[in-house]
């Protein structure tokens, strides 16, 4: 690949004022949703997964909780040893673990889990 073929194919644009507004209001939607769709406790992450499907909260679409799907996994899988997330692993490292069943998660793993039903719940239907 030559220097024409790379930059035909990676058009880089700068990051704009537009970009940032898109982007702010994308990540305004996700929290939104994870609040709705996750709460904000353990026993509320707990019922979730105890239900044949997540309670819903209305106002969002697919790609939404694809988005939530992503990022929870991301942090899920994080590697805490690189500097960048010093400041996440006293949460990540000793999280609370949250025993459905003969089923146990991490708090992240059970939000991964619930937005993966929830999901899958909206792909059915």
């Amino acid at each position: 690949m030559d220097k024409d073929e790379f930059g035909s194919f990676r058009k880089l644009q700068p990051f704009g004022t537009t970009d940032a507004v898109q982007l702010t209001a994308q990540l305004g939607r996700c929290h939104s949703l994870a609040r709705g769709l996750w709460g904000t406790t353990t026993e509320d992450l707990r019922r979730q997964l105890q239900k044949p499907r997540p309670d819903i909260p209305s106002g969002f679409d697919l790609a939404d909780f694809q988005l939530l799907l992503r990022e929870s996994s991301r942090i899920t899988s994080m590697n805490l040893d690189h500097w960048w997330y010093t400041w996440m692993r006293p949460k990540l490292a000793f999280p609370e673990i949250i025993d459905v069943g003969p089923r146990r998660f991490t708090e992240w793993q059970a939000r991964a889990e619930i937005a993966r039903r929830a999901i899958e719940y909206l792909q059915d239907h």
